[in-house]
C-alpha cells in the first residue's frame, strides 16, 4: 500500500517499527535510526468511513503533528510531500 514511501523512508535512515507495534489500526510506523522518539506513522482512524491520520516529527524533532484526511490517495501525497520537503 505504501511501497513507494517505505522505501523512501528506509533511504532517510528510518526503521520499520510495524513488527513492534502490534495496534491494527497502523498502517505504516517507521522511527528515525539515532532517534526513536522521531517517528512517522499512519493510521486508519475510522474503517467505515475510511479516514487516516498521518502524524511526523515537526519543530526540531521536539514535538510531532497530526493531520487527518477522507481517503487514501490524499494521504499518500501529504506523506510524499513530507518526504520531500520535511523529513
Amino acid at each position: 500500500m505504501f511501497v513507494d514511501q517505505e522505501k523512501s523512508l528506509m533511504q532517510k535512515n528510518y526503521i520499520d517499527n510495524s513488527h513492534k507495534n502490534k495496534d491494527s489500526n497502523h498502517l505504516l510506523s517507521f522511527f528515525y535510526k539515532d532517534d526513536p522518539d522521531r517517528q512517522v506513522n499512519i493510521s486508519i482512524i475510522d474503517k467505515k468511513y475510511k479516514k487516516y491520520k498521518v502524524s511526523f516529527p515537526m519543530s526540531e524533532n521536539t514535538i510531532h503533528y497530526a493531520t487527518h484526511f477522507d481517503n487514501l490517495q490524499q494521504t499518500k501525497e501529504y506523506l510524499d510531500y513530507l518526504l520531500e520537503t520535511h523529513l
